[in-house]
């Protein structure tokens, strides 16, 4: 219901009111306003009820309406003129930061650095640590002519200087713009006699001039300065620009790394002599090298036939590290498919990588290293980065490790499901002289499999009773039981099968031991006896029952050496709240201080709980 009210008159406003706004306290100037009293909402209340003021009314709020508009006015004036005041002060404060800016680069302590030193950062800046630093497409990215306009000095010496200019890339259509083209003379000018890194990472376009492709990177023996070189591009594009090099014999005196990316299933034939290539990385194209490349030390290999890997590294005899991702397999009779190798030795390789991912082919996934030998090999990687991790079938990898009696001392398993009990039994047993261990989880699925199943096999059989086991800090009915225990650790009656045959101990040299995992109860539960099983306190270790450290055990069984480090730290996804997390995480942390003030070297990185947002999860 509308507000009632008695409009028989309308109030007379009382005597006005006088407000005095100080704008400076130096000059004491000041805006004086008149502000007659009354009530606005009383004033309201009549013009809603449709009250019509006689002429004496009318004449007083005439006369108040005048004194109100010229307040206004003051205002108004007063506003303008402390804008001015305001703009004044801004164009001042700007030419007073100019002039602050000119001081400190007069003043500055980079200026006073020798050429020498200098150089050295520029080239940072420059010509790494990534290939094509100066992407010449859009004039976004050029840190080289930036450098080179900060003033005459470093003008002279950018310009001085030939290898900040090495490092440049485009896309395949800007190659023959007639605006980029210049500008790729322009750095090959400025860069000569230096090697020169390129890089090209635009998919060419199906109406690109093929019959009139030239480029200035195939002109003046430019080849001879390729040192880094990262292609990715259609077949047909990397094909035009080696073809010069293919009929005039010439070489790749300074080529280091070559990274070759084109479409799926490609073939390419590769006699070109490289004295000096180091690294080759290749993804989706299979390269046929055709003689032996002994100064490459380093192979990466991705969405390729699994079994022409073979053929790539009987070309690298002394290839130290060689990564392979997410191989597949070429149909019999595909283009370029020659017999795969029997037995492939790699009489130098230290470092094997192997990714699994959504590509591989059962059964058949990282079919080449059933026939590699590898005698040095001492660090071993098996990897997962696919969305969601598949089960592994690790038979390959078990011949691979029987037939090179390498003395493997490092083993890293991130995100791996191996088939079945029986296969991660045999691929423990075939590394049994690892000294370094590190077990991550998935890095986005939730899924105990991957690293529980390898600590039930890691307790140490005649070591694994709970005397002396405290496992109070780890909460069983304090913290509400999850989704995430209840679906994702194995069952209880699946854990029989995760048993070693003859009670053998698995790893037995293992000395430091890596874990990035989700805090399930099963999990560290199962981390706690692992630890138990194999620590062997100071007090014992003169006794019968230990010999230098290590478990004296059955003649029939092996030693099982003294565990002596332990890091923990949880991963990035869990669908556990922060707080549980925590809880856990310092809840192991009580229960490993024992081991800790024994002599065990532990680290427990215990993830910080966000009080602002207690059902933030991880």
């Amino acid at each position: 219901m509308a507000q009632t009210k008695d409009v028989s008159c309308l109030p007379i406003p009382e005597d006005a009111e006088s407000i005095t706004i100080t704008l400076c306290t130096k000059c004491d100037d000041s805006l004086h306003l008149n502000v007659p009293k009354f009530d606005n909402n009383e004033i309201m209340l009549y013009l809603r009820s449709g009250y019509l003021p006689t002429t004496s009314e009318s004449a007083v709020y005439s006369s108040n309406l005048s004194d109100i508009q010229s307040g206004i006015r003051l205002c108004e004036e007063a506003l303008y003129h402390l804008r001015d005041l305001s703009r004044v002060i801004d164009e001042h404060q700007m030419s007073l930061n100019e002039k602050a800016n000119q001081i400190r680069g007069v003043i500055s302590p980079i200026r006073k650095l020798p050429h020498d030193i200098l150089t050295e950062i520029f080239q940072y800046v420059c010509c790494g640590p990534e290939i094509g630093v100066n992407y010449l497409d859009g004039h976004e990215s050029l840190p080289t002519l930036g450098l080179s306009r900060v003033c005459f000095q470093w003008h002279d010496l950018v310009k001085s200087t030939p290898m900040l200019w090495t490092s440049f890339g485009s896309s395949v259509r800007k190659i023959v713009d007639p605006d980029v083209r210049p500008m790729f003379k322009f750095f090959l000018e400025r860069s000569y006699p230096y090697p020169i890194d390129f890089k090209v990472s635009d998919p060419s376009p199906d109406y690109f001039p093929w019959h009139s492709f030239s480029t200035p990177l195939n002109e003046n023996r430019c080849h001879e300065r390729w040192r880094h070189i990262f292609l990715r591009s259609q077949k047909q594009f990397v094909e035009l620009l080696l073809q010069p090099l293919f009929q005039h014999q010439f070489s790749l005196s300074s080529l280091v790394s070559l990274t070759l990316n084109c479409e799926a299933g490609s073939f390419l034939d590769f006699p070109i002599p490289c004295p000096n290539l180091e690294a080759l990385i290749l993804e989706k194209v299979h390269l046929d090298l055709r003689f032996p490349r002994p100064t490459i030390t380093y192979l990466n290999f991705m969405n390729i036939d699994s079994d022409w890997v073979s053929q790539v590294i009987k070309y690298c005899p002394n290839v130290r590290e060689l990564v392979a991702e997410e191989l597949w397999i070429v149909i019999d009779g595909s283009e370029g498919m020659e017999m795969k190798p029997r037995n492939v030795t790699s009489p130098n390789l230290c470092r094997l990588i192997l990714g699994y991912g959504q590509m591989t082919i059962r059964h058949s996934e990282m079919s080449f290293i059933q026939n590699l030998v590898v005698p040095t090999l001492t660090h071993l990687e098996l990897t997962d980065h696919s969305y969601r991790p598949r089960v592994v079938n690790v038979e390959h990898l078990c011949m691979m490790l029987e037939q090179s009696h390498s003395n493997l001392t490092h083993l890293t398993i991130r995100g791996i499901l191996v088939e079945g009990p029986n296969e991660l039994v045999h691929l423990l047993q075939c590394v049994s002289s690892v000294t370094s261990l590190e077990l991550e989880d998935h890095y986005l699925i939730d899924d105990a499999r991957t690293i529980r199943p390898v600590l039930i096999l890691l307790v140490v059989p005649w070591h694994s009773g709970e005397e002396g086991l405290r496992v109070g800090n780890i909460s069983d009915e304090d913290t509400p039981r999850s989704d995430e225990d209840s679906d994702c650790d194995p069952k209880p009656q699946e854990l029989d099968y995760y048993k070693t045959p003859g009670e053998q101990c698995l790893l037995p040299r293992l000395r430091d031991f890596s874990l990035t995992i989700r805090p399930h109860r099963k999990t560290l539960r199962t981390l706690l006896k692992v630890v138990h099983s194999r620590w062997i306190r100071p007090e014992t270790a003169s006794s019968s029952y230990s010999v230098n450290h290590q478990f004296v055990v059955p003649d029939t069984l092996q030693m099982c050496v003294c565990l002596k480090k332990l890091r923990v730290k949880s991963t990035l996804v869990t669908r556990l709240p922060s707080r549980v997390v925590t809880e856990r995480f310092n809840g192991l942390q009580k229960d490993l201080e024992e081991f800790k003030k024994d002599g065990m070297e532990i680290d427990i990185e215990i993830p910080e709980h966000r009080l602002d947002d207690p059902t933030w999860r991880n």
